[in-house]
């Protein structure tokens, strides 16, 4: 794939119904309504035709997706959504749990499925791959839903009637709430949309900037957005439903934090109603306000205006300097030497696995089913979020002693292809990245009276606060664990 296919995106609105996640390719997302409408319901139509309601005089039929997936039914409220699809002329609301996200998507997250020429019995057409494996969001073909059997179709017949408006430029926005006003941000502006991780309070702190946020390797600044728009600041401790809008200002990525992520519209340029100008020392950011019957007004934001703001830039740049420097350094680092980040744990002795191996550390499991005739090393297996995981005791595995006392005991996850396990250390004690002239051979004297499997294992030492701890080949130590280790990695 060339560097350019890479570059582009697709945008996608991602929704919940029963904790399974969908996504909606933003061309046949025309906006998302809150489930708040009067719904008429229509005799001897299927279990999973909720009704119809009107929506700026067009009737919107809708499909209840769980009960179109045969999901547990739940009494709807007004805090659920309706995605309104347009394809094709035709108008068609889908009843979700909740919105999640708005997604950027790249070609190589995208996988779309073949049915070989067949008409497909499902309205999945493909699946999106995010954070390497861990998250898999099942993409919904609006066409497919638009020919469901029985479901009355309004045909959208504005384009005949109002010739005029056929040549005007439409877009399409998010809108979100800040201190109680509705804003719309133009959605090829942003480039995710996503819940409110850990915020770490810096030096970059300023009356708008609330610190700062790691996002897939890359440091950003989190803009409050309510200080930029109103002067009165947001709690960083109640962030319960509160969103951070992803913006890119050059090559560095900004987070806006807003109150709420209400829903995708779609207006005509033309029907922006200009704001007054407050002169050009104004810190307004709305261009102008968008009207729609039945909704709050829209105030949308002129995203250039707000992208060369002060408060915006400042922290913006101070944070891509220091992005730069930590580029710089691990090129340097590269020059004869790749630092690795390594967990420590104890198992009567301290060690290290690469911590790019580990999916997490848990406590141990209160329920454990036993496994007959396993190895001694397999102590159980228990349900992690519905995937079972098998429990290997390291102390057993290379033959080391138990402790007197019981440790509180930690398990360390590791997915590899189709299997997870859980590795049973004592205690997590540190992370850290290995500098240069810091990494060893095994020293002899620490493997003297070591069994072989612990000698195999042990590849390598690392001087880490004036300490050795040994590091382990995580692969030499699931192809002890796993006897068809070598198969899956050939299949691979």
């Amino acid at each position: 794939m060339s560097e350019q296919a890479n570059l582009r995106w697709d945008i996608y609105g991602s929704f919940l119904s029963d904790d399974v996640e969908f996504a909606i390719n933003a061309h046949e997302l025309q906006e998302v309504v809150r489930y708040d409408k009067y719904m008429a319901s229509v005799p001897l139509s299927p279990a999973y035709f909720l009704g119809i309601f009107s929506l700026r005089k067009a009737i919107i039929p809708v499909i209840n997706m769980r009960a179109l997936f045969e999901q547990d039914a739940v009494e709807y409220h007004k805090d659920n959504c309706i995605a309104i699809v347009f394809v094709d002329g035709v108008r068609l609301g889908l009843l979700f749990d909740t919105t999640s996200e708005v997604l950027r998507v790249k070609p190589d997250q995208l996988d779309v499925f073949d049915y070989s020429g067949e008409t497909p019995s499902t309205p999945v057409s493909g699946t999106i791959t995010l954070g390497g494996e861990d998250r898999l969001i099942q993409v919904l073909s609006a066409r497919f839903m638009t020919k469901l059997d029985k479901i009355p179709h309004h045909r959208d017949k504005s384009a005949s009637i109002d010739i005029s408006r056929k040549q005007m430029a439409k877009t399409k926005c998010i809108t979100f709430y800040s201190r109680e006003i509705r804003y719309g941000f133009r959605i090829d502006a942003i480039s995710e949309i996503i819940s409110v991780p850990e915020i770490e309070v810096t030096g970059v702190n300023s009356r708008t900037c609330l610190g700062e946020m790691v996002l897939r390797g890359t440091t950003l600044p989190v803009v409050d957005f309510s200080m930029l728009s109103s002067g009165k600041r947001s709690a960083i401790s109640e962030v319960s439903g509160k969103r951070i809008i992803i913006a890119r200002i050059d090559k560095q990525p900004v987070g806006f934090m807003v109150d709420s992520v209400d829903s995708i519209i779609e207006y005509y340029v033309d029907s922006l109603q200009p704001l007054p100008d407050f002169g050009p020392d104004s810190v307004h950011v709305c261009q102008g306000c968008v009207s729609m019957e039945g909704q709050d007004d829209i105030s949308m934001i002129n995203h250039q205006k707000l992208f060369a703001m002060p408060e915006v830039t400042a922290p913006a740049s101070v944070i891509a300097q220091g992005n730069d420097f930590d580029r710089k350094q691990k090129e340097d680092y590269g020059k004869g030497h790749v630092p690795q980040t390594l967990l420590v744990v104890s198992v009567d002795f301290r060690f290290a696995l690469p911590v790019e191996s580990i999916s997490e550390i848990i406590e141990f499991p209160t329920e454990i089913i036993p496994i007959s005739g396993g190895p001694s090393h397999v102590v159980g297996m228990f349900n992690l979020r519905r995937i079972l995981v098998t429990i290997i005791d390291l102390r057993s595995l290379y033959g080391l002693s138990k402790p007197e006392e019981e440790p509180q005991s930690k398990l360390l996850i590791v997915k590899y292809k189709d299997s997870h396990l859980a590795l049973l250390v004592d205690t997590v004690e540190d992370i850290f990245s290995t500098k240069p002239g810091s990494v060893h051979d095994t020293p002899g004297g620490i493997m003297k009276g070591a069994s072989e499997a612990f000698q195999e294992d042990a590849t390598s030492a690392v001087l880490h606060e004036g300490k050795v701890v040994l590091v382990f080949d995580i692969d030499s130590m699931l192809h002890r664990i796993l006897p068809d280790f070598e198969l899956i990695k050939a299949a691979a």
